[in-house]
């Protein structure tokens, strides 16, 4: 399958980066390592080491989307918006927050929800919420003045790498690269000198606040806000993606996947350019519209999306291989609903304004099990060519089938309940050899509940 090959960033000269590009450069950069959950539901404390892209597998009530729902309160808080409204809208199930909290013995019901995020660039943010669980009372952060704390001396490793930086031994591209990152640190640090440094933490202000390593920590302390601000748990339906018209609380793209059609008539306008479109938009919607149609092809009998009518975002017709020539388009809410999934998911994973770190609960709805393996696989390549980062769930072995686990950026992992009823995560890495089987497949050991994730009461 042919397959664009242009970057993300077509920018040669960095002082040509707007604040607007800075900040999606820098977003790129990051990925979270590693989050520690504590005292959200049925955890009590549980760290999870992220890849890329993630599957996480596990029997009804083992905690899966306990660990997306904790994980989406984060970033709520992240963005300063801990309203039940907002949690709603991020795919949150909201309850009494007694009920927030575990339910186990000798467990604080007032106890804070601790969330410590780690990132690619080894600097730990911790998330405390509390709510004295009165009525009508809200969430809130520990700490209303800073709100985060911060390992502030990591900025110093961060300040060494480009100390260290050993121009002979990259390549003109990846010079580059780090050029872009040190050229928008420096214009983001200027910013924050002239702002009175506002987003500096409360460590860095305690030791010397005009340092090198302390500026450059409270521009990672804000790019950690912005990543995880955007996470969102899509768990798309059928109704709401067949009504081209429907839209949701969020943009561009709804939880339950509302949007579609309107963001794809914006990139056909995008890429067609013309007054007001910037020709770096104009060919990067380009780019999303091809990968989105070579994406789509996974489905044998797809030849083609079209937007019919330009001033109606919901005039979308499909092109059928098979169909005789002067009947190929049929109505966009016609398609079946495998499509309509398709479409939401490549497009998600294809447009840069859909969020960089972003979960989907049940990917597997409503597909075939084939197109399951297949669809994995061109999101894992979606993923890392728009770099995204995404944690999935699923109850289909064929998805598993999908994952190669050779590559560290794609992870399994086996979510259970221990003998006390507290969730637990368990990191699948591929096997050598399952019982003298070394040809079987992911699918198949996870049916034989050989890596876990069924009830052994089955």
């Amino acid at each position: 399958m042919h397959r664009s090959q242009s970057t993300m960033v077509c920018l040669s000269d960095p002082a040509s980066l707007d604040q607007t590009d800075q900040n999606s450069l820098l977003l790129r950069r990051k990925v979270i390592a590693t989050i520690r959950i504590e005292n959200y539901k049925s955890i009590t404390s549980l760290p999870l080491e992220l890849g890329r892209v993630n599957v996480l597998i596990g029997e009804n009530g083992a905690g899966k989307s306990n660990i997306l729902e904790a994980i989406a309160l984060t970033g709520a808080a992240a963005a300063r918006k801990l309203d039940n409204e907002f949690l709603v809208s991020r795919g949150i199930r909201v309850v009494r927050p007694a009920d927030m909290r575990p339910a186990f013995a000798g467990v604080d019901p007032l106890s804070a929800i601790k969330v410590t995020v780690s990132s690619n660039e080894d600097e730990n943010v911790l998330f405390a919420m509390v709510n004295d669980n009165e009525p009508y009372s809200k969430w809130t952060l520990s700490q209303p003045g800073d709100q985060v704390e911060f390992v502030a001396e990591q900025g110093g490793k961060i300040a060494a790498y480009l100390q260290s930086v050993n121009v002979s031994a990259h390549s003109p591209r990846e010079l580059t690269d780090t050029l872009k990152v040190v050229s928008a640190f420096v214009e983001v640090l200027g910013k924050e000198l002239e702002q009175g440094k506002k987003g500096l933490n409360a460590s860095a202000r305690s030791s010397n606040e005009d340092s090198p390593e302390a500026l450059l920590m409270s521009v990672i302390h804000d790019k950690t806000h912005k990543y995880l601000s955007g996470f969102i748990t899509y768990s798309p339906e059928n109704s709401a993606l067949r009504t081209a018209r429907r839209e949701g609380q969020i943009e561009p793209l709804g939880i339950s996947g509302e949007g579609v059609s309107r963001l794809f008539a914006y990139y056909v306008h995008q890429a067609k350019g013309g007054q007001g479109i910037d020709p770096d938009a104009m060919l990067r919607a380009q780019e999303i519209l091809e990968s989105l149609d070579s994406s789509l092809r996974v489905l044998g009998w797809f030849d083609g999306l079209r937007l019919v009518n330009e001033s109606k975002d919901e005039a979308l017709e499909i092109r059928d291989f098979f169909v005789d020539e002067s009947e190929r388009f049929f109505e966009y809410s016609s398609a079946n609903e495998g499509f309509f999934f398709l479409l939401f998911y490549f497009l998600l994973f294809a447009s840069d304004l859909t969020p960089p770190f972003f979960a989907i609960d049940n990917i597997d709805a409503s597909l075939n099990p084939g197109l399951c393996r297949s669809m994995m696989r061109e999101l894992v390549e979606l993923a890392k060519k728009n770099q995204k980062q995404v944690i999935f769930t699923t109850h289909n072995p064929a998805v598993l089938d999908g994952l190669n686990l050779d590559d560290d950026e794609q992870r399994l992992f086996v979510v259970r309940r221990n003998l006390d009823g507290k969730t637990m995560v368990d990191r699948v890495l591929k096997p050598r050899n399952f019982e003298n089987l070394p040809n079987l497949k992911m699918s198949e050991a996870f049916m034989r509940g050989l890596i876990g994730g069924i009830s052994s009461s089955f």
